[in-house]
């Protein structure tokens, strides 16, 4: 895979220097384990990425998925936020958080 295309979701992506980019490598390109979602969104429109995160938000107010903040006495329940992107770790990270759990 070529670093960001210009026609990307991700052709304007600005990565913030002197820190670790957890999804672009400093080429530009996707680390290999972000690639598939990567390249998945890559095939959506702005427009179908919108629809479709839209869609998502409203299935998470239907369904009154909700947590409380127990710190906050007498407080109502908050809906639950939705990430447009997922958290994408590599195979090798999650078994080392995976081992840390079991222990």
């Amino acid at each position: 895979m070529r670093a960001v295309a210009a026609n990307s979701l991700f052709s304007s992506y600005q990565p913030i220097g002197g820190t670790y980019d957890e999804v672009f490598a400093a080429d530009g390109r996707p680390h290999k384990h972000c690639r598939p979602v990567i390249d998945t969104l890559n095939q959506l429109s702005p427009a179908e990425l919108d629809r479709s995160f839209r869609q998502a938000q409203q299935l998470v107010r239907d369904d009154g998925v909700s947590f409380n903040v127990f710190d906050e006495s007498g407080s109502s329940p908050r809906s639950w936020q939705l990430d447009i992107l997922p958290v994408m770790i590599s195979r090798a990270d999650f078994q080392l958080l995976s081992d840390a759990l079991i222990q």
